[in-house]
């Protein structure tokens, strides 16, 4: 009986006790190696291989011989793509010795998918920092689904997207996986990052982590000229002057003359082209390796109707591609739309007489006048002649452009500045504004006309005090004007498709001898002309503006900040630059558009040309069916790319701006775009003016698209390791030691009874069963 109970409460000190066992193991780990593929733009490159030796090693590398590669015609990210895949890629031979870390870079560095190692390992896991690797490693490579599947499958989603190829940001990403042996890299050599990738190869070493390159493409440079781009306006008027715009790229043709030619198709009106005509063919000289260049072709049409321009280059001896010597522009419309000009001056001063008769004569305007001296009986001038001033928005409306002159403020009330404001924010009317020492001081400070000076793309605060001691001071010495380089090519100040020339005409402008006190141009605004003379800044900062374009809401803006440009007119033959910078002030102000009605919708890019990746916003500015801001949260619109392809886009109501609309979109794809927006009420589409613009590829990526081999080398050595030929998968593979590293590895400890579910039982049910045979016992010899 006592043995019984000692063993009992023996029993129990032991459980009291918590016994454990503690398993150590020993373990093998294998090391990962990262495969980084190059996804940039240029990789989309078909390179011409023009020496067999490159060729033939491509092709080895693919299972083809030189003649089935040369006629597969494979760009780069196709080669990519075959390399990766299959039994003999480089990821599936890699897995013999290591893990393989699949990763792209471009853009930015994505990692694509882990593969296993096919030797045997050991699967171990500590604790959280742990989990991520013993997850990758928990499988083995022999069994279970085929681990390259995954691989397989991203590899055909594959697209070579990446704005730039920032191999330093590359390497430095792949130098931060744990237990990285080696880097395995597929490159162009093309390198647009800022920091050096050398340097990020020689800290490789310092760790010891050799990079083996592989080079995918054409080392040879390109012997290749192209055209990139045709823009032309979307609408002008007959006989108006315009420009084609076109980009031409050459690489490898230094000091060879091409020959650049203008074509111009009419197209009828149900779409079908005639015969592409020539209108204008100039030789060009290509100046440098790596040479991109803009050329303006000025034109005039004659006749309504529409057309389409294409600029061809004739092909050039040794040229290895021919298929982008030509580009085509999108249709331009030539229409007989009259633009209804209101022009309202102070005084009969020498600008009104001019430009009075400047518009009666020009077939394209309808101009009527409200001279504020004329006497009431005499009637007002112009081709459609009014006998009271507009001055409701109905009224004004009737209206493409309004253009003041020095105007008398008696006759101007702030219900006519909101009339005005409205015209020009909701209508997209055009407003010019030309100060004069008569009036402008009045005009641009009497607190009923506040509101007109918010549509000036001028900076007026602070004008007031200082218009006692400036509104009547005159420069010294040579009155002179100057235009800003920078914007010279804005369409009120191009004469000529030749810049120099633009600079000689500018140059050879008489002056004024008297300008408002402006102070600067507003945010976003353009000054086109301002003053040479310094001093007579307001700010010490900038100089004078004399001639301002802007936007206000949806309509163009004009400053004049002086009364003087009738003296252009002895420039030239017939006042020719002083006829042609008003008619092309015109077509500003009216921006293009439609002539006939008013606008319910207007689309806006916030710039026109973009880069491949950029961010394109598109502000829509939408009216109600009585052209109040229409208040829908959100409207849809149509994104239209070259080849017609449409993409939905969903405009969204801007917060506290009620009327405006924005969306975004990212560009993907090189080429002309138009984007339109749709209104529920309105079926009449000449109600609702689209925008286009225009996507290019970067031009870091355009520039240099051969397989920069030296560079990799350089790379590859720095690290310690090697730059391979594409067929040399197997001496790349040799390179990567098959070592693995041993861990010690310590189990949880776990409570003896825990061992297994026998024990578990046998340890809480003993101490049962030993009483249960001492009470048996005491029962049976009546010891109780």
């Amino acid at each position: 009986m006592v043995t019984l109970r000692l063993a009992v409460i023996g029993l129990l000190i032991l459980l009291l006790f918590d016994p454990v066992r503690t398993d150590y193991r020993t373990l093998r780990r294998y090391p990962t190696v990262a495969v980084m593929s190059d996804l940039s733009q240029s990789m989309t490159t078909k390179d011409g291989w023009l020496t067999d030796d490159v060729a033939s090693s491509v092709a080895a590398s693919l299972g083809m011989n030189l003649e089935q590669f040369r006629e597969a015609g494979l760009d780069r990210m196709a080669v990519l793509r075959k390399l990766m895949t299959g039994e003999r890629s480089l990821p599936e031979l890699l897995r013999d010795k290591a893990n393989v870390r699949v990763l792209t870079f471009g853009s930015q560095v994505d990692t694509v998918t882990t593969l296993p190692s096919n030797a045997e390992q050991d699967s171990f896991a500590s604790d959280g920092a742990g989990e991520a690797e013993a997850e990758a490693n928990s499988e083995d490579g022999a069994g279970g689904a085929s681990p390259t599947d995954p691989l397989a499958e991203a590899v055909v989603r594959w697209e070579a997207s990446g704005t730039s190829s920032d191999l330093s940001g590359a390497l430095q990403t792949a130098l931060d996986i744990s237990q990285l042996r080696a880097i395995y890299l597929f490159s162009d050599g093309q390198h647009t990052g800022a920091s050096q990738p050398v340097e990020i190869a020689r800290r490789a070493a310092e760790m010891g982590i050799p990079i083996y390159g592989f080079g995918i493409g054409d080392p040879s440079r390109p012997r290749n000229v192209s055209v990139r781009d045709v823009s032309v306006l979307a609408k002008v008027r007959p006989n108006e002057p315009f420009a084609v715009d076109t980009m031409i790229a050459a690489s490898e043709m230094a000091g060879t003359t091409v020959r650049v030619e203008l074509y111009r198709t009419p197209i009828a009106a149900n779409g079908t082209e005639g015969d592409p005509e020539l209108v204008e063919g100039r030789e060009v000289t290509i100046t440098d390796p790596a040479w991109l260049s803009r050329e303006r072709f000025g034109q005039r049409i004659g006749s309504a109707g529409r057309f389409r321009y294409e600029v061809r280059i004739e092909g050039v001896e040794g040229e290895t591609e021919t298929a982008d010597n030509l580009a085509e522009s999108t249709p331009l419309e030539v229409t007989n739309e009259r633009i209804k000009v209101l022009l309202i001056s102070g005084t009969p001063t020498w600008e009104y007489q001019n430009l009075r008769k400047l518009f009666e004569r020009d077939p394209g305007i309808t101009l009527s006048c409200w001279l504020q001296s004329l006497a009431p009986q005499r009637p007002q001038e112009g081709n459609e002649r009014i006998v009271t001033l507009p001055r409701t928005f109905e009224q004004l409306a009737q209206y493409n452009a309004i253009l003041l002159i020095d105007p008398n403020p008696d006759e101007f009330d702030e219900g006519m500045m909101q009339a005005l404001e409205r015209f020009v924010e909701r209508k997209a009317g055009g407003l010019m504004y030309m100060a004069g020492q008569k009036y402008s001081s009045d005009f641009l400070n009497l607190p009923r006309l506040e509101t007109f000076r918010k549509l000036l793309p001028v900076r007026l605060e602070g004008a007031g005090e200082a218009t006692l001691s400036t509104l009547l001071q005159v420069s010294s010495g040579i009155p002179a004007v100057e235009a800003v380089d920078a914007n010279l090519d804005h369409p009120v100040m191009t004469f000529s498709a030749e810049r120099a020339d633009n600079v000689r005409v500018w140059a050879a402008m008489p002056g004024t001898y008297w300008s408002f006190p402006a102070i600067g141009a507003k945010p976003t605004a353009k000054t086109l002309l301002e003053h040479q003379d310094a001093t007579l800044s307001l700010d010490g900062d900038n100089r004078r503006p004399l001639l301002v374009a802007g936007r206000y809401g949806a309509g163009n803006t004009l400053y004049v900040g002086f009364p003087g440009t009738w003296r252009w007119r002895s420039v030239g033959v017939q006042a020719e630059y002083y006829d042609r910078f008003w008619i092309q002030a015109i077509s500003f102000l009216t921006d293009t558009r439609s002539i006939q009605g008013l606008k319910r919708g207007t689309v806006d890019p916030d710039r026109e040309t973009y880069e491949l990746g950029d961010r394109v916003e598109l502000t829509a500015r939408l009216l109600g069916p009585t052209f109040d801001p229409l208040v829908l949260p959100e409207v849809n619109g149509v994104l239209k790319d070259g080849n017609g392809t449409e993409v939905p886009l969903v405009f969204r109501a801007i917060e506290g701006q009620p009327g405006l609309y924005l969306t975004t979109w990212r560009a993907r794809g090189v080429g002309r775009y138009e984007a339109s927006v749709t209104l529920p009420d309105v079926t009449d589409a000449s109600l609702l003016e689209g925008a286009q613009f225009r996507v290019e590829a970067p031009s870091a990526e355009a520039r240099a698209t051969w397989l920069n081999e030296p560079l990799l080398r350089e790379i590859c050595e720095a690290s310690g390791g090697a730059y391979y030929r594409l067929d040399e998968f197997p001496r790349a593979v040799a390179e990567l030691s098959t070592s693995y590293e041993s861990v010690e590895w310590r189990e949880p400890p776990k409570p003896i009874w825990d061992l297994s579910s026998a024990g578990r039982f046998l340890m809480f049910a003993l101490p049962i069963l030993l009483l249960a045979i001492e009470w048996s016992i005491r029962k049976w010899f009546k010891l109780l």
